[in-house]
C-alpha cells in the first residue's frame, strides 16, 4: 500500500505526569512506627481451625464477638471480619 492511500494514525499525545515528591535526606531520626497497612493477610489453614474449635466450644457466642475476641489475642491477632467468618462457616 503506498504512503499516499493510508489514513494519517491519529494518536492522542501522552498524559501529563505528576511531578514526585523528593525524599527528604536530612530528616532527623525518629521512633515512630510506621503505619499499619491496608493491604488483606489471609488466615492459614490452621488459624481457622483454631476459630472453628473456639466457635465449637462457645457455641452461643455471636459472630461479631468471635472476631472481637481474635483480635485482642495476647499471643497474636487474627484479623478478619466477621462477613468472612460467615462465608467460611458455610
Amino acid at each position: 500500500m503506498p504512503a499516499e492511500k493510508r489514513k494519517p494514525c491519529n494518536n492522542p499525545p501522552p498524559y501529563n505526569r505528576k511531578p514526585k515528591v523528593a525524599k527528604v535526606k536530612d530528616a532527623p531520626a525518629t521512633s515512630a512506627r510506621p503505619t499499619i497497612h491496608a493491604s488483606r493477610k489471609n488466615l492459614t489453614l490452621n488459624d481457622w481451625l483454631t476459630v472453628f474449635a473456639y466457635i465449637d466450644s462457645h457455641p452461643t457466642l455471636p459472630q461479631a464477638n468471635v472476631v472481637d475476641h481474635f483480635k485482642t489475642l495476647p499471643s497474636g491477632a487474627l484479623i478478619f471480619t466477621q462477613s468472612t467468618l460467615s462465608r467460611k462457616l458455610k
